[in-house]
């Protein structure tokens, strides 16, 4: 039986009425096909058909997860009790821009905090948007997304991790630094988009790495130091395209004693060294690589798309793994039975969301984890049937953060969500909303500093068409002082590095305009791998 009966009659007949055919983004003015396929998944959903072309909505969806910026931000109240860090006016490191509206109070007190309230209503006559971003504005935000699992770490949106600094997206994680967007690895430096990565540095888009320096987009490699597109290798130098071999230097078969003899002739821990062996490297890469158009890392089953791994009936979606019956998906571990969802692991029937963790059923939602039966929703944990809900944990049947009797919250679901289905489809006109996600500004990170800006680059005129607030970058750095160092005069070798002079100091890179340290245990990493 519908609980929400009026609405599942409208958007049928909604659905009923949509053919496939030529669209014209309603955004963006692009056209696009609109096929059987996609009309098949808003009808899977209920939902109705999307009026901006698909990589558009993507490109939106993209600038809600966090990118690798990191701020110093104001605490926005005291602590409830003895024993939180943080005093009221404090600042914070946090993901958090000082000039979004978002407050923030420490991962640690957010999670001992209700936002559960019982004075207002969620007003279907009025638009839904203006309403839930005053909800959203009201609750403050953990700093760092850390859900308690880490130990000794200091990053952003990590879990179950030990002993990482600087870490930005990912799970289970140890020893590591410098790194975005990477599972399972341990003892690495500057690795993204990567899994089960150990002991290397410099690391790219691969998978199964051991003892590794400067490799992109491989698989399966112990030993190896300038690698692109390779798979099954040990005790490789400077190779492209190959599979399955052992002792390659700049991809010619050698002995391994002539192997070793040629790489002892090789310093690397020489910046000098170094740079002139990368320049090699991406002249090999540029004129004698053959780059291919996927980059999928084994045979699968029915797909398309570009870094997919183990996975089946996946379309048109990007950086997937182990994954059943997606479309469009991006950055995705261990889902199935999902369209248009971006930085989300082990769930299933999600659709226009982010940011998800073991959920099933979710709609239009930003960071739920482990929740089922949830639309429009942010920041929630271990939720049942919840609509247009903020930091809420272990609640079922609430509305705007209030909570309903069961029948009392089916019929007030069914009267909004007709409300908003209503006219046309827009962000700001308040009807025709449902279906479409959050509006640029309900972004907590930022569009230009979160995970789209890393794998997209937002033009100007896309932040303006999607109204993404611009914070400046300038604001809430670490004060470094006047005592800074030149990158230029940094010493060439690493033997001649001394921690007295060169660590935990303020460096400007005079290339770039930017101020960066060398920490202790960064040197440590270096001193380790040569």
């Amino acid at each position: 039986m519908s609980h929400t009966p009026n609405f599942d009659a409208k958007i049928k007949s909604i659905l009923d009425a949509t053919t496939p055919g030529e669209r014209v983004c309603a955004l963006t003015g692009e056209m696009w096909m609109m096929t059987e396929e996609e009309i098949g998944w808003y009808k899977k959903f209920n939902v109705p058909p999307h009026p901006w072309a698909p990589m558009v909505r993507m490109k939106h969806l993209m600038g809600f997860p966090s990118g690798i910026a990191i701020w110093k931000k104001p605490h926005a109240e005291t602590p409830l009790r003895q024993g939180f860090e943080g005093q009221a006016g404090e600042s914070l490191l946090s993901f958090v821009h000082p000039d979004s509206p978002y407050q923030i109070i420490t991962d640690k007190e957010w999670f001992s905090k209700e936002f559960e309230q019982t004075e207002r209503e969620l007003d279907p006559t009025k638009p839904f948007f203006d309403q839930f971003r005053e909800l959203a504005y009201s609750i403050p935000v953990g700093n760092l997304r850390d859900d308690g699992s880490n130990v000794n770490c200091v990053g952003v949106d990590i879990i179950t991790s030990q002993d990482c600094y600087m870490f930005f997206s990912g799970y289970s994680n140890k020893h590591s630094l410098y790194s975005s967007i990477s599972y399972e690895s341990e003892d690495s430096c500057l690795v993204t988009n990567a899994k089960q990565i150990r002991s290397s540095y410099m690391i790219n888009a691969c998978a199964d790495l051991h003892g590794c320096r400067y490799c992109f987009q491989n698989g399966k490699l112990i030993d190896c130091t300038f690698s692109f597109a390779c798979d099954n290798l040990e005790h490789c130098y400077g190779t492209c395209n190959q599979s399955h071999k052992k002792y390659l230097f700049w991809n010619e078969q050698l002995s391994e004693g002539e192997w070793k003899k040629r790489m002892s002739e090789i310093d690397l821990s020489d910046q000098r060294v170094w740079d002139a062996e990368v320049a090699k490297f991406h002249k090999m890469v540029v004129e004698e690589a053959y780059w291919s158009p996927d980059f999928h890392l084994e045979p699968m089953e029915d797909w398309s798309g570009e870094y997919l791994l183990n996975s089946t009936r996946v379309h048109d979606s990007y950086w997937v793994g182990d994954s059943l019956d997606l479309y469009y998906c991006w950055v995705v571990l261990g889902a199935q039975q999902s369209a248009f969802t971006v930085w989300s692991g082990w769930g299933d029937t999600a659709y226009l969301s982010v940011d998800l963790l073991s959920g099933h059923e979710v709609r239009m939602c930003m960071r739920v984890w482990r929740c089922q039966n949830i639309e429009y929703s942010m920041d929630c944990y271990d939720c049942e049937n919840c609509f247009g809900c903020v930091g809420l944990r272990k609640k079922k049947f609430h509305i705007y953060n209030k909570p309903y009797a069961e029948e009392a919250y089916w019929k007030k679901l069914d009267e909004i969500k007709c409300a908003m289905l209503d006219g046309s489809t827009s962000l700001t006109t308040g009807r025709g909303e449902y279906g479409m996600f959050f509006p640029a500004e309900i972004s907590q990170v930022g569009y230009e500093y979160s995970m789209g800006q890393l794998f997209l680059g937002y033009t100007d005129a896309e932040l303006n068409a999607f109204g993404a607030p611009r914070f400046d970058p300038t604001r809430g750095n670490v004060e470094v002082g006047s005592d800074v160092i030149r990158a230029s005069e940094l010493p060439h070798h690493l033997a001649d590095v001394d921690p007295a002079r060169h660590i935990g100091k303020p460096i400007l890179d005079e290339k770039l305009g930017r101020m960066y340290t060398i920490t202790a245990g960064e040197l440590k990493f270096y001193q380790k791998h040569g």
